[in-house]
């Protein structure tokens, strides 16, 4: 059959749109860091997960020396860290 665009319900404190982030998927949760606003004069260092089964976004809290607020990086997971 022919697939189709659906709107999504989340519910959680969504990320602030945003440009050129960084995203990966881990176990049924999409991970999001950084990325750019105000037409790429401001840059952030946040990082936010949506979980795809319960529809719901969550800023995660992290432990450790945080990168710099940057964009247009990649992100990978690979053995269970991003």
């Amino acid at each position: 059959g022919e697939a189709e665009w659906l709107p999504v319900v989340a519910s959680g404190s969504a990320p602030m749109a945003r440009m050129d982030h960084s995203a990966a998927v881990y176990d049924d949760r999409m991970y999001v860091f950084g990325g750019s606003y105000a037409n790429r004069m401001q840059y952030l260092n946040d990082l936010h997960c949506f979980d795809f089964r319960a529809m719901c976004w969550t800023k995660v809290t992290t432990s450790g020396v945080q990168p710099s607020p940057r964009a247009g990086t990649g992100m990978v997971q690979w053995g269970g860290m991003l």
